[in-house]
């Protein structure tokens, strides 16, 4: 689908997601991991009143910001890899994620980081920017593990694990304390981003709801 069109689809697709039109509706857009551990748990504390919610998860960064932009979104939440933000938009910091390699206990035991290297490693593909940064920061991995799983998302990396299909790289604050972690000998941070342009009662609502929050 060509740009213009898959804007437009979306774009429609936004407009139309209102419940019901007497009620304010927010309209939010993050990944799906983002929504489960910190939108839906902050909505459910701070939208006591009768407020239609709208959560998109299917459009890239770039998109979200640009709909953030457009007024098609009160505001979106992505991870801080450099994409370029209108001087016109707000940017509020409310989480830093640490990266850590894990692994189910219960399929097979690792003794440190050379260990990492006899089993499958899951990945996020190839295309993403986390994962050319994971392949530059730690090119002894990338290189010589036995083999590779690649998958879409943090959330498939994470469930890949726990299955038991390998070695899995993603934000220790997202994963199960069922799992065994090991800390990288290099450091890999990235900072959660809350982008919006228009303040509203609703989104401020939200916004000193987060400072309630220990992310």
């Amino acid at each position: 689908m060509k740009q213009s069109q898959r804007f437009l689809s979306a774009e429609n697709k936004i407009k139309n997601e209102v419940i019901s039109p007497q009620i304010s509706t927010l309209k939010v857009a993050c990944s799906p991991i983002i929504f489960k551990s910190f939108i839906f748990p902050i909505l459910a504390d701070c939208l006591k009143s009768k407020v239609n919610v709208s959560a998109n998860s299917l459009l890239s960064d770039k998109d979200k910001v640009f709909f953030v932009k457009e007024d098609l979104l009160d505001f979106c939440v992505i991870k801080d890899y450099g994409i370029p933000i209108d001087l016109n938009l707000y940017v509020k910091k409310i989480s830093t994620l640490h990266y850590v390699f894990f692994y189910n206990p219960n399929n097979f035991k690792i003794s440190g980081m050379e260990d990492i290297k006899k089993h499958p490693l899951i990945l996020k593909s190839s295309d993403t920017k986390g994962r050319k940064d994971f392949d530059k920061l730690f090119s002894d991995i990338a290189k010589n593990c036995s083999q590779k799983i690649e998958v879409s998302h943090d959330e498939l990396v994470i469930t890949a694990a726990e299955s038991g299909l390998g070695v899995g790289f993603a934000p220790k604050e997202y994963i199960s304390p069922q799992m065994q972690t090991i800390v990288p000998d290099k450091s890999y941070t990235k900072d959660i981003l809350l982008i919006y342009k228009n303040n509203s009662p609703i989104l401020e609502n939200f916004l000193k709801a987060t400072e309630k929050f220990n992310y």
